[in-house]
């Protein structure tokens, strides 16, 4: 529960989590002071590292691009009709957010107003 959490913003990890957390001065800390803790840490990481893949996956890339056509032929029929829209997201690395700004980039070049 602290105030500046670590937070891995990555696909699939790839290489060693201990070794990268090594590199944290707030868990290399934790790592020096009990190592066995750190080490029981590290295994609950790499089990939600783990879990948070699999639901990522569940969705494959073909799942994925025809959800993004659906939702492309719905901004192009919204178009023509003068529609307006609005795209709320939650971010806390910035990434939904920059998506949410090329949605409403899209929808716009698609003639909808929105915000």
């Amino acid at each position: 529960s602290g105030n500046n959490p670590f937070q891995l913003d990555s696909r699939k990890v790839k290489g060693d989590l201990f070794k990268l957390l090594a590199q944290e001065n707030r868990f290399a800390s934790v790592m020096r002071r009990d190592p066995k803790h750190a080490q029981e840490l590290d295994e609950k990481l790499k089990l939600a590292v783990t879990e948070k893949n699999q639901l990522l996956q569940v969705l494959s890339k073909e799942d994925l691009q025809g959800q993004f056509h659906k939702l492309v032929e719905g901004l192009a029929e919204a178009g023509g009709a003068g529609d307006s829209i609005t795209i709320l997201y939650g971010s806390e690395t910035g990434n939904a957010e920059e998506q949410a700004k090329n949605l409403l980039q899209d929808a716009r070049a698609r003639g909808l107003t929105g915000q």
